[in-house]
């Protein structure tokens, strides 16, 4: 029975944790900083909601960004300034076959591993088969996205992945929800273009469904969501964020 871990509030296989966190304590020792992930597998739904966040359905035209996806007989075009999303069912992101994607940056405040060209970054090209990836964003301008073609390899003997020590619990619950929630909002509330102001991207979407499934059970304080969103974008926006979210938790 395969099950999966929580790191960084993103879904991992064990041997993906594994590998990661070999990485992270390597990239320590070498350059100082930490490896963090801010992307990790998804399940289907969550593929179609961030697909949808990202695209818009368009019969003619390319877009600012020439970039049209078909998906379900549809054509899509990107206005999302953020990325690319592939279609639900041809994204690594998305569970699916033995392969599978995470996204990574490091705690570095100068151009890390999520920033192509930079030192770091380099070194993680060269040196991730080490780790059992691949530098995979490296061919389509996505420096932190790396592909791994086995993600349900075994982990060594005698290192303890258990879902209980990644999961969240009960006594941290409420700091990591809001550090990952900072973190999504802070990268991921953006102009929508005509018709809206602003917009939740795909990656505070991504966060909340990880974080109610790997919190299930758990009430979240609504306070410590306010808070977190006040303290991660302007204040003229944070009500309508915090309405939009609790929609979101509540459906």
């Amino acid at each position: 029975m395969t099950y999966f871990v929580w790191q960084d509030g993103s879904r991992l296989t064990p041997y993906m944790a594994y590998q990661i966190r070999r990485l992270s304590a390597d990239m320590v020792r070498l350059f100082g900083v930490e490896v963090l992930v801010t992307s990790g597998i998804r399940t289907n739904q969550e593929q179609i909601d961030i697909f949808l966040d990202t695209y818009t359905p368009q019969a003619y035209g390319d877009g600012p960004f020439g970039d049209v996806r078909w998906w379900q007989g549809v054509r899509y075009v990107r206005y999302d300034p953020s990325g690319t999303a592939a279609p639900p069912g041809e994204s690594n992101h998305e569970i699916q076959g033995t392969a599978g994607a995470a996204d990574l940056r490091d705690t570095g405040e100068d151009s890390g591993i999520a920033t192509m060209g930079s030192a770091r970054s380099e070194w993680l090209r060269a040196h991730a088969g080490d780790y059992g990836m691949e530098p995979e964003g490296f061919s389509f301008g996505e420096a932190w996205h790396y592909k791994f073609p086995n993600i349900y390899l075994p982990v060594p003997a005698g290192v303890s992945l258990s879902e209980e020590d990644d999961m969240l619990d009960a006594n941290r619950d409420y700091d990591a929800f809001k550090t990952m929630l900072q973190r999504a909002l802070k990268f991921d509330v953006r102009p929508n273009g005509a018709g809206a102001d602003w917009k939740l991207g795909p990656t505070v979407w991504e966060r909340l469904n990880q974080i109610q499934a790997a919190a299930s059970g758990v009430t979240i304080d609504p306070q410590q969501v306010a808070s977190a969103i006040a303290d991660a974008v302007p204040d003229d926006m944070a009500k309508q964020v915090a309405d939009e979210l609790a929609k979101r938790l509540q459906s």
